[in-house]
């Protein structure tokens, strides 16, 4: 099927859905929650404007396709795990979070994007990364080599500049790595990474 008409149903059917929300709205609340999810923010397609990220067949399908370059959406910054859906679509909806769940209802960010979520999330990935990010700095250890990289997300959110060796950086080294550490065995994470290095603790963790 043509991309330019499959593009032109989807609108289509944001289009119906936007007067239908309109015409229910002018006599009741409306009660519908409308999920939108993608794999990618649009920043990260070269097409639209991303410096470094090469995003070739992505590219094409923007020239040759409908792009809803102007399209805008009341959102948040807020950090959140993906376990943190359950319990705020819960919330949204009266429904009560699992007893069990870590996650944590986080209703409130959708009804005022101002408000933060997380202070801080922790990543890893077998025994090869661990990372720590705030809204502000993210710091990733690599501890089967022993190395650390630190970005200022906020001036540099493509992740491009490594700050971990600079001086004036240094304490806030220690800091995200003494964070990383206490969440990592918080969450009973042993992370295999190489033991006894140089600079280097049983944990992987500088």
């Amino acid at each position: 099927m043509n991309l330019k008409l499959v593009s032109l149903s989807f609108a289509s059917c944001v289009l119906a859905f936007n007067l239908f929300a309109a015409e229910q709205a002018k006599s009741e609340k409306l009660n519908v929650l409308f999920l939108f999810a993608d794999d990618q923010r649009a920043d990260t397609i070269a097409a639209l404007g991303n410096p470094v990220i090469k995003t070739p067949n992505l590219d094409r399908l923007v020239r040759s396709g409908l792009s809803f370059n102007r399209a805008y959406m009341q959102g948040s910054d807020a950090m959140l795990y993906l376990y943190d859906v359950l319990p705020t679509l819960g919330g949204m909806c009266g429904v009560p979070p699992p007893p069990k769940s870590d996650g944590i209802n986080f209703s409130a960010v959708l009804r005022d994007p101002s408000r933060s979520g997380r202070s801080e999330m922790v990543f890893a990935y077998k025994d090869v990364q661990r990372a720590i990010a705030t809204p502000d700095w993210k710091l990733i250890r690599y501890p089967q080599v022993n190395q650390t990289q630190l970005f200022n997300l906020q001036a540099d959110p493509y992740e491009i500049h490594n700050l971990a060796a600079d001086p004036k950086q240094a304490s806030r080294v220690a800091e995200l790595s003494s964070l990383l550490k206490q969440k990592l065995l918080v969450a009973g994470d042993n992370p295999n990474g190489r033991r006894g290095g140089k600079n280097e603790d049983k944990d992987g963790v500088p």
